[in-house]
């Protein structure tokens, strides 16, 4: 079960219109499954999850809204314990005419390239695979390098603005023994639809 806060604050960002700000309660229920085993830098199986969260009061006059999100993870061991992994994402919130109930997304799997809540929309599916190969190891962890693609696709907030984006790129990562982390790495990749060239350092989650 769900129970959620949020008090949201904006500042003028030029020329776009500020939302208003607010408070809002909502409640939901979250269905998690998971048949995957951690072998240090991925997890051989599957997981998924399912999310509804619906908003039960809130300080302004807008209608509350209600959102789902599903995400899916499959990872498979191959040859000379290379690992491929696939994760796919779907978010979706009913409109109520406020730009402060969009999704905001950025920076992880399947977000690559743009920038940290730099991506709003009310619809949106984004896949991501990565190859993680280890090169190295140490008796503190092992090194992974990792090619990677994401793809996604979502309706534009505004109006005119891209639809799809795609973002390629390869990272290196060190992944601790002792520790259940996505790792410490360094990603340079591509966006053509958000940053273009960038770079993203990460310890556990990332940093552009």
């Amino acid at each position: 079960m769900l129970l959620n806060y949020a008090d949201r604050r904006y500042e003028q960002l030029a020329p776009y219109a500020t939302p208003g700000d607010y408070w809002v309660y909502g409640a939901g229920v979250r269905v998690y499954y998971a048949n995957a085993d951690y072998k240090l830098f991925y997890n051989d199986g599957v997981s998924a999850q399912v999310s509804l969260l619906r908003q039960v009061s809130r300080s302004d006059e807008f209608d509350d809204v209600s959102q789902t999100t599903v995400k899916f993870e499959w990872d498979k061991l191959m040859f000379e314990k290379h690992a491929l992994q696939l994760v796919l994402n779907a978010a979706y919130v009913t409109n109520n005419g406020n730009a402060g109930d969009t999704l905001m997304f950025g920076r992880v799997k399947g977000f690559r390239g743009i920038e940290p809540n730099g991506l709003w929309t009310r619809e949106i599916a984004a896949a991501s695979v990565d190859y993680q190969i280890p090169v190295g190891k140490t008796r503190h962890g092992t090194f992974t390098v990792a090619p990677f693609m994401d793809y996604g696709v979502y309706k534009p907030f505004i109006p005119g603005t891209g639809s799809n984006y795609s973002a390629y790129g390869l990272g290196g990562y060190f992944f601790v023994n002792t520790v259940n982390l996505p790792g410490v790495g360094l990603i340079f990749g591509r966006n053509e639809e958000f940053m273009g060239n960038f770079a993203a350092f990460q310890i556990g989650f990332g940093f552009n």
